[in-house]
């Protein structure tokens, strides 16, 4: 009876390498038409620059593609190589694994394979057989056609026949299926990449269209030639030692492995044996598999040279940029060689080259050009260590674009060429390199080294496009600037503005000034505000009547400097008066100030400064002193915030300042008009009349308040003035009423007769004044709505008191106003906000002034105002527990932040924050109306009043 086992083996057999290749041709890169297509012209064409080159002939190859229909084509191509001899031809174009190939040297192909596999897929996907030709310079053109036989894997010659023929070189035709596209993984792009390593070769290719493309020699050298060494120690297994042993013709040890492999002298020899416990006399053909295993073993552990380099032939740093540069035609390329390493014993080298700008394409990704042994390598992108080095690196530092873990952006193309005896690719189709640690670590080093040049290369760039910029903003600045110094100063705008071109023609290269300002510290932030920033950000001071969210802070700096002494021109009593309103027959109102003849002088010598530098030769320039938190200090003993004395310059040569100071003269110049014609203006009036088209551009003057705003209080810092001074005003913001009468510009104001509306309290309020009062004290309420509700209860009729409600955080005019009523009438003032720290924190403006206006506090903080509410005890002694609010993660946060600031140090308002926290709570003003509408008029605010319930 026959077993199962004896019917199967008779189905076992061998096959041959081209019957397993015909079954598995994709290994070979035959996947797909497309693929098929490259690949049959790209084992030709390396065939061909391997043949010139051993035979160190300058290459000169002709391809051309003929498409017979819509699925095949005819390759051709031909090279000036030394031909192949006769007896030859045969099984190197229809014998798989047959070669020349099979050292360790450097080389484009390495297992003997290539070409006769395109044969194979030629002759399955056409039936059709191979055409060669070869002259190898005796006369005779060798001429063969020719397919494989499959079962045996032998040459299947068709015809042969000898000519006539001079010269020397190969010709090979070939009819195969495929399919043609163009772009990406096409044959022009790899006959293009092939140049661009390979610029030592001249290629002619005519396409299936018929155009005609060619890539010319670019040096008349060739790399080196590479020399075949031997295994080094480092790099075996123990298999191939084995069968080294096996069939070396060296009768001992010592002997085989002197001239066996690589870097081994005869005392490495004989220590190599002693530390295996071998004789170095032993024959290795008699040597069991765990004695050669103990070899091995002390071998990898022995001190051993690395192996010889002259194997490689690089490209070379002078060839690569040539080769990019002819191809490519960037504006700058960056090339770098890494010295030759090893990886498992195998010699390799790494080449990067980059090329920017010029005819690359200004958008998309970085162009990513892989090379192994100077071959494209045009498939298998993601898989290969070279593009995983390329995108890991982190272009961002040299000057590109890059999002994380993504290829990244410019006017780029990226060359990583390997050199090596033994390219580990990841499968048969050569298409990645795999990603041993020595070869990613070279790549990187190779990547960063050229990557370096290109970041500073980039660098200067920016800064010679910088430089055309400055250029620009001052010619297109310069003649606003002008115009607003002549009205400064009255000197003619031409004679400035010559002046001033020869100072930017003088200066502009000097980078010192132009780059950072005269004296200025290198600057590194996007906006590179001449102001330096404050760790934190204060909120803004609100003229308007809003409540802006206040981002955090942190606590300013205490110094023992003592206050800026300023000087107070607002004294009712002494240096400020309103002058009678005087009507013309226009009906304009007229408005003069003691203070104005020193203000306009202020303002007209900061234009003589400026023009005095221009005609000196200087960069124009002007001192502000720094409005930044690092520069804000906390008088204890007055209880008043203050400006420092640090200062901080703008410069017009200054590219970030040049646009900001055209901007400060314009202002300038406008309120010292202003101030001569007796006339004032809001702060949006101001922006409006100054915004206007610069002649000659898009660019207006102005383009949003929010660029004009800032520079108004730069210039009262600058002039040592103030804002009214300047005949400038916000927007009435906050609201009045109470038991007083105010006389405005010669009209009379009842603000306890104003119904529900109340008297708009505006930015300018030092030319009220105070003709009776018989108020009692001002209570400053947070919120309109609980103004509101008082009003409507006639809390200050009833209680003798003037209201002042402030909408949201204080302006600027309701807290001169507060300061005003407290230090003229000598009326006790009381805040009433909501209990959280957005409310205490507004307490604490009116109070000591603000972080952005501290060069103001003296003028408009009221450091004798008594907190009266909302507070945490509040909630227990009128039983609001059920109307509280949570306490959100940016109330804590807040919170926290009052804490480490020094105004808030006293113990009852530490106590009263941390109960803040502890409680995880807030409660608003609206809360009382919980027990009733009229209860906060009634009861809560007489009583706290009454019992001097206060925080201060």
């Amino acid at each position: 009876m026959t077993t199962i086992a004896e019917k199967n083996a008779k189905d076992h057999k061998s096959i041959s390498v081209a019957e397993f290749f015909e079954r598995n041709k994709h290994l070979l890169g035959f996947e797909n038409d497309q693929k098929s297509l490259l690949t049959c012209v790209r084992e030709a064409v390396d065939n061909a620059l391997d043949a010139c080159e051993d035979a160190r002939i300058l290459p000169s190859i002709y391809l051309e593609l003929k498409q017979l229909d819509s699925s095949h084509f005819k390759l051709i191509i031909e090279d000036n190589g030394p031909g192949i001899v006769k007896q030859n031809i045969p099984n190197i174009f229809a014998k798989l694994l047959y070669g020349s190939k099979f050292n360790l040297k450097q080389s484009r192909g390495q297992q003997g394979i290539g070409i006769s596999a395109s044969v194979l897929y030629s002759q399955l996907t056409t039936g059709k057989p191979t055409k060669i030709y070869s002259k190898i310079g005796d006369g005779n053109t060798h001429i063969y056609e020719l397919n494989i036989n499959i079962k045996k894997n032998e040459p299947d010659i068709i015809s042969e026949m000898t000519v006539d023929g001079d010269g020397h070189g190969t010709r090979i035709e070939m009819c195969i299926k495929g399919k043609y596209i163009r772009g990406k993984q096409s044959v022009e792009e790899y006959l293009l990449e092939t140049a661009i390593m390979n610029p030592f070769s001249s290629i002619v290719y005519i396409n299936p269209e018929g155009k005609q493309f060619e890539y010319p020699r670019a040096i008349d050298t060739l790399p080196k030639a590479a020399e075949s060494i031997k295994p080094h120690p480092h790099g075996l297994e123990l298999g191939v030692l084995m069968r080294l042993m096996k069939h070396t013709p060296s009768k001992n040890l010592t002997a085989f492995f002197t001239t066996e492999l690589s870097r081994v002298g005869r005392a490495n020899a004989v220590d190599i044996c002693n530390r295996a416990g071998i004789n170095p006399k032993t024959n290795p053909k008699r040597l069991s598999r765990d004695d050669i295993e103990k070899l091995l073993n002390a071998l990898n552990t022995a001190k051993i040279a690395k192996p010889p380099t002259d194997c490689l032939s690089p490209v070379g740093e002078d060839a690569i940029k040539k080769g990019l540069k002819k191809e490519m035609n960037p504006e700058f390329i960056a090339v770098m060689s890494r010295p030759p390493t090893v990886y498992k014993g195998y010699p390799f080298q790494i080449e990067v080259g980059i090329g920017y700008g010029g005819d690359l394409p200004a958008e998309g990704p970085v162009s990513i050009m892989r090379f192994a042994n100077k071959v494209p390598l045009l498939y298998q992108q993601s898989s290969c260590v070279i593009a995983k080095s390329v995108i890991k690196l982190g272009w961002k530092r040299y000057g590109l674009k890059q999002s994380n873990g993504s290829i990244p952006l410019g006017p780029v193309a990226v060359t990583v060429h390997m050199a090596s005896v033994w390219v580990p690719y990841t499968s048969e189709g050569k298409e990645a390199i795999a990603a041993y640690p020595e070869i990613q670590k070279e790549v990187t080093l190779a990547l960063q080294g050229a990557a370096r040049k290109l970041g500073i290369y980039i660098s200067k760039k920016r800064k010679s496009k910088e430089a055309e910029e400055r250029l620009r903003a001052f010619d297109i600045y310069a003649g606003e600037l002008c115009v607003a110094l002549s009205d400064l100063t009255g000197v003619e705008a031409e004679k400035i503005q010559t002046s001033l071109k020869q100072v930017v023609a003088d200066k502009v290269g000097d980078t010192s000034i132009v780059l950072h300002g005269k004296g200025m510290e290198i600057q590194t932030d996007d906006d590179n505000d001449d102001i330096p920033k404050a760790p934190v950000s204060e909120p803004q001071e609100n003229d308007n009547n809003t409540n802006p969210t206040e981002p955090p802070q942190t606590q300013p700096i205490t110094t023992n400097d003592n206050p800026q002494s300023r000087l107070d021109i607002f004294n009712s009593d002494k240096t400020k008066k309103a002058t009678e309103t005087e009507e013309t027959s226009e009906y304009v109102i007229i408005m003069k100030f003691e203070s104005d003849p020193i203000v306009a002088e202020k303002i007209k010598n900061l234009g003589k400064k400026v023009v005095a530098d221009i005609f000196d030769g200087n960069a124009p320039a002007v001192s502000l002193p720094v409005r930044a938190s690092s520069n804000v200090h906390y008088d204890k003993d007055k209880g008043l915030l203050y400006l420092g004395n640090s200062m901080s310059e703008r410069n017009f040569l200054n590219f970030a300042h040049t646009r900001k100071f055209m901007q400060t003269m314009i202002i300038a110049s406008k309120c010292k008009e202003l101030i001569e014609k007796g006339k004032t203006a809001s702060i949006r009036e101001l922006y409006y009349e100054l915004k206007h088209n610069i002649p000659g551009t898009k660019e207006n003057t102005f383009e949003g308040q929010d660029e004009s705003d800032p520079l108004i209080e730069d210039l009262e810092t600058m002039t040592d003035s103030l804002r009214e001074e300047l005949h400038l005003k916000a927007d009435s913001s906050g609201i009045l009423f109470g038991q007083i009468v105010i006389e405005d510009t010669g009209d009379r104001i009842d603000c306890s007769k104003l119904g529900k509306s109340g008297l708009a309290i505006p930015s300018i309020v030092d030319d009220y004044k105070f003709l009776e009062c018989e108020a009692k004290y001002v209570l400053v309420v947070e919120t309109k709505a609980m103004v509101d509700r008082l009003v409507e209860e006639k809390y200050h009729i009833k209680n003798n008191a003037i209201l002042i409600g402030l909408g949201g955080q204080a302006a600027r005019g309701a807290r001169r106003l507060i300061k005003l009523l407290n230090e003229r009438l000598k009326l006790p003032v009381y805040v009433f906000t909501d209990g959280d720290p957005w409310g205490y924190y507004i307490y604490s403006v009116v109070k000591t002034g603000s972080m952005n206006l501290a060069h103001e506090s003296k003028r408009l903080a009221t450091p004798e105002c008594r907190f009266l509410g909302m507070t945490m005890k509040d909630i227990d002694n009128f039983s609001l527990q059920k109307v509280t609010e949570q306490l959100k993660d940016v109330d804590k946060k807040r919170v926290n932040q009052l804490l480490n600031y020094e105004w808030f140090q006293k113990l009852h308002w530490r106590k009263e924050l941390k109960s803040m926290l502890n409680k995880g709570a807030r409660i608003e003003q609206q809360a009382l109306a919980s027990k009733s509408l009229e209860f906060v008029a009634t009861e809560y605010l007489p009583g706290k009043i009454a019992r001097k319930e206060f925080l201060d």
